[in-house]
């Protein structure tokens, strides 16, 4: 998924990024509604939580996830460049999926 957000990257590691990112955007979603229905100690904090009083959309919290995972493993690796532009996008899709609270 860290090639989308390389500068040099080729046509078929752009594919498989964008690949390799729907499926675990399809993992966490099914991890979110499974919390939701069977809390445990893992992200269950983040399904639970509240913003103005509204629960965070399935998609705000794939988006936090993310942003979290990159946080935490071997981004101080990943040329600067590419860091700023994962909080730049990280940001941009946390604000565009601020929505009204999710339905499941």
């Amino acid at each position: 998924m860290v090639k989308m957000y390389e500068l040099d990257t080729r046509l078929e590691q752009a594919e498989a990024a964008t690949q390799a990112a729907a499926e675990f955007r399809d993992f966490v979603l099914a991890l979110v509604a499974e919390r939701r229905r069977t809390p445990q100690d893992d992200v269950a904090r983040l399904v639970e939580a509240r913003v103005d009083g509204r629960r965070l959309t399935d998609l705000a919290l794939v988006s936090t996830i993310v942003v979290l995972l990159n946080a935490g493993t071997g981004s101080r690796l990943a040329p600067p460049h590419a860091r700023r532009r994962q909080v730049s996008n990280a940001a941009r899709r946390i604000s565009a999926t601020r929505g009204p609270p999710s339905s499941t």
